[in-house]
């Protein structure tokens, strides 16, 4: 699971299995508790009044355009 951007353990121990289409067990994945979703909440209010939330729409889409320039240069070179 991942909280504030960053992959994390749950607290608990109890997992979910993962299954594919057909029924075969894929993967694992960690059952979040109360404090894991208390610690993702405050994650979502902390990053909600910083950084990105933060910036004006004109100005993120500056960015995501600059970003766009970049990937595409890169990918004409190779």
């Amino acid at each position: 699971m991942y909280i504030g951007g960053k992959q994390v353990r749950p607290d608990g121990a109890y997992t979910s299995s993962v299954l594919s289409a057909k029924g075969k067990l894929v993967g694992q994945v960690g059952d979040g508790n109360r404090k894991d979703i208390r610690d993702a909440v405050e994650a979502a209010h902390k990053a909600r009044t910083s950084g990105w939330a933060m910036r004006h729409g004109y100005n993120r889409s500056q960015i995501l355009y600059f970003i766009a320039e970049i990937w595409m240069l890169a990918m004409l070179s190779s």
